[in-house]
């Protein structure tokens, strides 16, 4: 709901101890509910909603659009969806999820919540979506003036992005409870970094939990609009939350190897890689592409990997260097 107002090991000991760089702890794609029916009533498990296990306000499984076919949650009208995290307060994580807004709706919405309580909660950070005018203060609403927004809520300041509405993005959540730090990334793109614990609209108050994530019915126009009465319209599919955890394989931040383009759509490129073991990895540490003895300037088809997180290992019998890249189509 929107609040008001050095190298020592063989490749298979390399392979075992990067797959367990990621764990997955929470994995949504929808894909084995039923069209046409609520989640509510499909996995009351693994999710609430605000008001706490309320009909009225779950989300529904459609079956267009999708992401990842058959199925994503729709949320719309009254829909107020919680997936509880329980309370988190140290570690390393990333949360990544597809994200739709339809031209015809009001935009969307999502939240991270330190606290859940129902009306009681205490937020972390807000996003708000949908179109905006920029003549609307001058009382005029023509198309060349009309943008397609989103905007970070945190502590007492906000962050801009843009998004193009009937088609998929990806939102990837980058959240270091250790450090205090998050970093949102909307389409491959990073629009923000700030301190995790802070709490929106207060001074001088943190809360350092990561408890919940919100899917409410809400957009931009409740944040920009006085008593605004509209409601969201969106599509979410693919949500994953995984633990980076840490091991023991010293690793390198060499700048001399560059990755490019990040986001990707069909290739990856390493550039000096010369001789270097590649191992592809996506957020769950399953091996997506292996490469016993690249090239200089090495290319990698990322064509049949899924939108989201991935990370590069790349061991050059010194140093194993590290390097993070999204796919997004």
């Amino acid at each position: 709901m929107k609040k008001i107002l050095s190298i020592a090991f063989v490749l298979f000991a390399f392979v075992a101890m990067q797959a367990q760089n990621q764990t997955v702890i929470f994995n949504e794609n929808f894909d084995n509910y039923n069209s046409g029916q609520s989640l509510l009533s499909q996995n009351n498990n693994d999710w609430t909603t605000w008001s706490g296990g309320q009909e009225a306000e779950s989300g529904t499984i459609v079956n267009s659009p999708a992401q990842s076919a058959p199925n994503s949650l729709f949320i719309t009208g009254s829909s107020d969806m919680i997936h509880k995290m329980g309370g988190i307060t140290s570690g390393h994580y990333l949360i990544d999820f597809d994200y739709y807004i339809p031209v015809s709706g009001n935009g969307g919405y999502f939240n991270i919540l330190h606290n859940f309580a129902g009306g009681s909660s205490t937020w972390a950070f807000e996003c708000y979506m949908g179109p905006y005018s920029l003549a609307k203060n001058e009382g005029g609403l023509a198309d060349e003036d009309l943008v397609y927004a989103g905007l970070f809520s945190y502590d007492d300041t906000s962050a801009v992005f843009f998004y193009t509405p009937d088609t998929w993005f990806h939102i990837n959540l980058d959240i270091d409870l250790d450090k205090d730090n998050i970093t949102a990334n909307v389409a491959g793109e990073e629009i923000a970094s700030w301190q995790f614990s802070t709490i929106p609209d207060t001074t001088n108050n943190t809360m350092m939990k990561m408890d919940a994530i919100n899917f409410f019915a809400g957009c931009l126009d409740n944040l920009m609009t006085e008593n605004s009465t509209l409601s969201g319209t969106y599509y979410v599919d693919n949500l994953v939350i995984a633990k980076v955890n840490n091991v023991g394989i010293e690793e390198n931040s060499n700048n001399s190897i560059t990755v490019y383009p990040n986001p990707a759509n069909s290739i990856i490129n390493v550039n000096n890689s010369e001789n270097a073991q590649i191992t592809v990895f996506d957020i769950s540490g399953r091996v997506m592409a292996t490469i016993e003895k690249a090239s200089e300037n090495q290319t990698i088809s990322v064509e049949n990997f899924a939108n989201g997180t991935y990370f590069l290992r790349i061991a050059d019998g010194n140093s194993v260097v590290t390097k993070k890249f999204m796919v997004v189509k």
